[in-house]
């Protein structure tokens, strides 16, 4: 029950997110966030194994999207500011 409305209330977010037009690294950090809250609820109130709670937890495209996301981020960072 706890897992549906944690993931009920990240695609509220995430659905209006959308909608406002925000940009598509907040969205990920969103889906990365309640991702991870569903990582943390699995490993303590299901008691499951670490591995099946992070396969569960955290989808394939989601990581994809994650690392990328991470990768455009440190990139952008790394690059000195050209605007004078």
């Amino acid at each position: 029950m706890l897992l549906n409305i944690i993931g009920i209330i990240a695609l509220i977010i995430i659905v209006s997110m959308i909608i406002k037009n925000n940009s598509f690294r907040s969205i990920i950090v969103v889906l990365f966030l309640s991702s991870l809250t569903l990582f943390i609820v699995r490993l303590t109130v299901e008691n499951e194994s670490i591995l099946n709670a992070f396969v569960d937890s955290f989808g394939l495209l989601s990581l994809i999207a994650f690392i990328g996301v991470a990768i455009k981020f440190f990139r952008d960072r790394s690059v000195p500011n050209q605007n004078g």
